[in-house]
């Protein structure tokens, strides 16, 4: 059974071309961190050959993508429809009466957050977004 190659399918070993390390790499008395540039000289080109099979290197215009690690902060959650609705709640002024409906539970008109919206909601959808705003002012 032979390895799987982690190296894109199109590189292919070119001793003239720009490379780059994959992982830590002593040469000499200097450690070369991963997309650093390999150094032409004081290395022998069997040496770089080597290090190509290896998979120590790879051509400098085929970076890979640095891989996960522990630790790593997760990718932020994409901004939601509520999250654009609450959003604009709180540009909403407060004291403008017309923004807002009357009563005891008073929440913001859906036409006022219609008007500062990329996207147009209805009552129940401003209703969700009011009690997300909500619960984020602590009330």
């Amino acid at each position: 059974m032979t390895k799987q190659s982690r190296r894109s399918w199109r590189q292919r070993y070119d001793p003239d071309a720009e490379m780059v390390f994959r992982r830590p790499t002593r040469v000499g008395d200097r450690l070369y961190q991963p997309g650093e540039d390999v150094p032409t000289k004081g290395v022998s080109a069997r040496l770089r050959h080597r290090w190509w099979d290896n998979e120590r290197i790879e051509l400098k215009h085929f970076q890979s993508r640095p891989r996960k690690t522990l630790g790593a902060a997760p990718p932020p959650e994409p901004v939601t429809w509520r999250d654009e609705v609450v959003e604009a709640i709180g540009k909403l002024d407060p004291k403008d009466s017309g923004l807002w409906t009357a009563g005891k539970k008073r929440k913001p008109k859906v036409g006022a957050l219609n008007a500062l919206l990329d996207f147009e909601i209805d009552a129940s959808e401003r209703d969700e977004a009011w009690a997300t705003y909500q619960e984020r002012q602590g009330g």
